[in-house]
């Protein structure tokens, strides 16, 4: 039966506004790029809120800096649910970072919308039934790169760049699907903790690699290039 009784029955909810909450890379070796993303959510919500809310109700969003950093994410979510009461997380950014609190986040049943990621993890509703993910996996992606790499670069040496974690990894996966073996004459991966990329450019040199498919944060995109320029 459709009740229109306009009440709060959970936590971050209440006759007059809604609380959600995100963990963001404001600092640290993702900000270029991504810490624009929570800006642009507030952005948004302010304007929902100017134009009634959602069933009358504003939109408060409150969004932590984890610093890309794992360990940090976990302080931030738990602060966000034990001490803020957020309603839902929204658009919590990072694969290993969000790996940190998925657990945590549905065992105290909060709802946990839109991760910015694309793992194809997030999508287990046995296991996590209050996460949704939204974005292309990164295995799709990597198909996707993989056949543009094979129809433009035909006949010349691949060689990768991967972040050793969910993301890069599920590229990777995509890219081999696509790309021939033989083609590829190097695989490199780094940490985002680690700045230091001479190495892994070494190698990708010393291979004869012509073609490099990069997946990496923006700040350690433009690090390659500055590496091997």
């Amino acid at each position: 039966s459709g009740s229109t009784t306009n009440t709060a029955s959970a936590p971050g909810i209440t006759a007059t506004q809604i609380t959600i909450g995100s963990h963001q890379p404001l600092t640290g070796p993702a900000a270029p790029g991504y810490s624009e993303i929570s800006k642009a959510s507030d952005a948004y919500f302010q304007w929902v809120n100017d134009h009634g809310g959602v069933n009358g109700r504003t939109i408060k969003y409150m969004y932590e800096d984890d610093g890309y950093n794992p360990a940090n994410t976990s302080t931030v979510v738990h602060k966000l649910v034990l001490q803020d009461k957020v309603f839902a997380l929204f658009n919590g950014l990072g694969t290993p970072t969000h790996t940190a609190v998925v657990d945590y986040l549905n065992s105290q049943k909060v709802p946990d919308l839109f991760v910015a990621s694309g793992c194809d993890c997030w999508n287990q509703p046995s296991k996590w039934p209050d996460t949704f993910g939204w974005q292309p996996d990164y295995i799709i992606e990597g198909k996707i790169t993989g056949k543009y790499v094979n129809d433009t670069y035909s006949g010349m040496k691949v060689g990768y760049l991967y972040q050793d974690d969910d993301f890069g990894q599920g590229g990777v996966t995509g890219l081999d699907s696509q790309i021939t073996a033989a083609k590829v004459v190097d695989k490199e991966k780094y940490v985002p903790t680690n700045i230091n990329l001479g190495p892994q450019i070494a190698h990708l040199q010393a291979a004869g690699a012509q073609v490099v498919v990069l997946y990496t944060i923006p700040a350690f995109t433009a690090l390659t290039l500055l590496t091997a320029a």
